[in-house]
């Protein structure tokens, strides 16, 4: 079972780590993950161990709280006025402590060192003052240092604290020594009442600009909850319609979806007309028109008409919440990239306080006065950074998975983003992934008997069955307005076809390998020979026939999705080599395989096979394989790969044995999935090396390694200050990931793809409301194709920038119009 927490108490990447290492402590505990900015933990165990996880992160120094428990509450920014308090009354120090030595004009008092005494106790008050108000550090700090768990937190407050009580005690001495202007002037030098202070707010700046940028990490997540409505319009047993919280809805209820709603439920149209724009989950732009027991999927906006809807799936249960669920879960996961850093994340405290005591030590013992050493040690302090190593990773997986979801890919775990990067051979499925997998009957051959009798009997067995062959022979007999006949005995033979008893005689349903099965041979050369030649034309057949004879063949076609050699194209350009592994005969498998530019073909293969084929490629190929199927029929081979792709229709998003899940049919998604997966871990390597580098650079440089040499020395306040730009790099190079685009390659080849764009505009009620859209998207340059439909309410347009189409809809707003995109 895998269950969600919350946890409070968490500061920087060491927590997360000592959260973890408590949690994995329990021996039911199969994987635990903690999120710095979500606070979410995720434990995987197989009995439910909530008690000894409060527990043991109790022991820790870390509130737990139940997921049903915990209440988010959008609190009044106190950070802020912190922070902005903070650097206010630390300048102020700064004036006090060292404004004469910067040239600037000074109180006269402060010019007497006679006044000493009052001039630092204004100094003292000030910087307790910045204490107080940043008391979280050192509660925190002490806190974790005390059960030597140290993270963050503790090396501030030790820098912090050391700085004030030897400005305080050279202070003591002072006011001991008040009047010896000699004594006074030499212990004025030994105060850093100033660093104390100035190292606590300038943290407390890089924490306040790191955590604004971290809520943008989030921002695909909480556009996806979004597209959830609030209310539904239900109807009640009388038939009247209300409109109540989406909570209230339950599975079988009726809503009502008016024209601009968006519809709240996964369920079944019962009754209306309406068309419906599914791009939020499918990516699809053309708008599908839906009737009685059509299928609906939540978070679809009506664009016109209205519908009833049967609710199926509801809240948690709905496509939209199912989507959200495995996007949180994937932000929330960690890639093997990352396992270094988090083991060196959570001794790295022990490993500063260890530096900076032997810093200290070797300056006194080299006959450097106690200010220096303690100066060089409180640099050391503060200028570490754990949090660089530790958000070098999650911030990285956070942004990138929300950017798969924005393209229609939902990808289940880090794990799989870090692998996606590697893969050097992908295996497609034919049926339903290269092909639309919606085969049509295009000729019907009979020998005997008329043609309705061998589709009749076809399409009585084949109405039995779930291949997409069926679809073909059900959908043209319908079309036909055929009956069909009574089947006994019905069985599915494996790699082979259909068998049942018809009218008291056994008829079959399948591919050449059944003939082979039975007794007598009843095989023409011939029948043969026509077979042949609807094979290499690339088309299927199904063989209808009994016992004795051979009584007809249907012809069967599936079309090539339109942009699949396009995507086969993109792939070989990153080095991919696609191969095709099918059921189907090897001369209809290499007709498709030429037509998408696939050079590598394995055909006949049944289902459970496939697996040991991809097995096979694994074992005598470099990099990693990747499997692309439908979900169902290619489940033992999706879970043999090393990376699985399913192609969804915008419903399937709960596939066990897949990895990523394409909530579209466009086969560019996955050269999109590997393209980002690309740039993430690019991302992800560069923000770890920067951690690693600017520790080791900055540490070593505060530990006054330059000083004997290029008399090179940093300030506690440089370094506190270095210390938040650390952070704040990491972060903001992740959201760089934000700006990934996937026609960058075809830029280069000078393959440009125009984005297709649909608004809908739920106020446009006339013809000078259409006139004035049309007018302001006009005078933007780079649209192209512009159309203003009123009857619809939408508008559409093409362009190649993403920056236009936000240009196009803050005109559109500017004319105060509402847009839906």
């Amino acid at each position: 079972m895998k269950k969600k927490y919350y946890v409070e108490g968490m500061t920087c990447a060491a927590c997360c780590v000592h959260v973890e290492e408590a949690v994995n402590k329990i021996k039911a505990v199969k994987s635990a993950s903690v999120n710095l900015f979500s606070k979410e933990l995720f434990v995987e165990s197989n009995v439910d161990v909530t008690k000894e996880i409060i527990k043991n992160v109790s022991k820790a120094g870390y509130k737990v709280i139940l997921e049903d428990e915990y209440v988010f509450v959008e609190k009044k920014d106190y950070k802020k006025i912190k922070m902005i308090i903070s650097l206010s009354l630390s300048v102020v120090l700064m004036y006090f402590a060292m404004g004469h030595m910067l040239g600037l004009p000074v109180f006269t008092f402060m010019k007497d060192l006679n006044n000493a005494v009052v001039l630092v106790l204004i100094q003292v008050v000030l910087a307790l003052s910045v204490i107080i108000i940043n008391n979280n550090y050192f509660v925190n700090g002490f806190k974790k240092l005390f059960i030597l768990k140290p993270n963050m937190d503790s090396l501030i407050a030790i820098g912090s604290s050391c700085s004030f009580l030897y400005s305080l005690y050279s202070y003591i001495m002072i006011i001991i020594n008040n009047g010896n202007l000699e004594v006074v002037k030499e212990l004025f030098h030994n105060l850093y009442f100033d660093s104390s202070a100035m190292i606590l707010a300038l943290v407390s700046l890089g924490k306040f600009l790191e955590g604004s940028s971290t809520k943008k990490t989030q921002k695909s997540i909480k556009d996806l909850i979004k597209l959830i409505p609030d209310t539904a319009l239900l109807c009640d047993e009388m038939g009247n319609y209300r409109k109540v919280l989406l909570k209230e809805v339950k599975e079988k209820d009726i809503v009502l979806v008016k024209q601009g709603m968006i519809i709240p439920v996964d369920g079944k149209v019962i009754s209306g007309l309406a068309s419906v724009d599914e791009s939020r989950i499918t990516g699809e732009s053309v708008p599908v028109l839906k009737e009685v027991n059509d299928e609906v999927i939540s978070s679809s906006i009506v664009i016109s008409g209205s519908i009833k809807v049967k609710a199926e799936k509801v809240m948690e249960d709905t496509t939209i919440s199912k989507i959200i669920k495995l996007v949180d879960e994937a932000s929330n996961s960690k890639a093997p990239i990352s396992r270094f850093a988090d083991k060196v994340a959570g001794i790295f405290a022990f490993i500063v306080i260890a530096i900076s005591l032997i810093a200290f030590s070797i300056y006194m013992l080299l006959g450097f006065d106690l200010s220096f050493a303690l100066n060089i040690a409180i640099s050391v302090l503060v200028i570490s950074c754990p949090c660089a190593l530790g958000l070098a990773t999650p911030v990285a997986i956070m942004v990138g998975t929300g950017v798969a979801a924005k393209h229609h890919l939902i990808i289940k775990s880090a794990a799989v983003l870090e692998n996606s990067n590697k893969i050097k051979n992908i295996v497609f499925d034919k049926t339903g992934t290269i092909t639309y997998g919606k085969p049509e009957v295009v000729d019907i051959i009979s020998y005997q008997e008329p043609n309705d009798f061998v589709l009749k009997i076809a399409y009585s067995l084949e109405s039995l069955s779930s291949h997409p062959f069926a679809y073909a022979i059900n959908n043209k007999a319908n079309n036909l307005n055929l009956e069909k006949y009574e089947v006994n005995d019905f069985e599915t033979i494996e790699g082979v076809g259909l068998k049942g008893v018809i009218n008291n005689k056994i008829y079959y349903a399948g591919n050449l390998k059944g003939l082979s099965l039975l007794k007598n041979n009843i095989l023409s050369k011939d029948i043969e020979n026509q077979i042949d030649r609807i094979y290499q034309n690339g088309s299927n057949i199904i063989i209808v026939y009994n016992e004795k004879e051979i009584i007809g063949l249907i012809v069967i076609k599936d079309k090539v999705k339109e942009n699949a050699s396009q995507a086969i194209k993109y792939l070989k350009n990153l080095g991919i080599k696609p191969i095709i592994v099918t059921g189907d005969k090897l001369e209809v498998a290499k007709k498709v395989a030429n037509e998408v530019g696939i050079d590598e073909v394995i055909a006949q293969v049944m289902p459970v096979d496939k697996a040991k084929v991809v097995k096979d490629i694994k074992t005598n190929n470099q990099g990693l394989v990747a499997m692309v199927g439908d979900g169902v029929n290619d489940a033992i081979a999706l879970v043999e790969a090393d990376v699985s792709f399913a192609i969804g229709n915008g419903t399937d998003v709960a596939v066990d044995s897949c990895d990523i899940i394409l909530l579209t049919n466009d086969l560019m998604a996955i050269y999109t999935a590997i393209k980002l997966s690309k740039k993430v871990m690019k991302t992800i390597k560069m923000n770890l090396f920067w951690a690693f580098f600017y520790n080791c650079i900055g540490i070593s440089l505060a530990s006054g390694i330059l000083y004997p040499s290029f008399g090179i020395l940093l300030t506690p306040m440089i370094g506190a200050l270095s210390m938040s730009i650390s952070s704040l790099f990491v972060v903001t190079n992740a959201l760089t990931i934000n700006r990934f685009k996937v026609n960058e390659d075809k830029k280069a080849k000078g393959e440009i793809k125009m984005n297709e764009v649909s608004l809908f505009i739920p106020n446009m009620n006339c013809g000078h409301c259409q006139a004035r859209i049309k007018g302001a998207l006009d005078k933007i340059k780079g649209l192209e194709d512009i159309e203003v439909k009123l009857e619809t309410k939408t508008v559409s347009f093409s362009t190649e920038k993403e920056k236009l189409i936000q240009k196009a809809i803050k005109s559109i707003e500017k004319e105060g119009y509402q847009v839906v995109r």
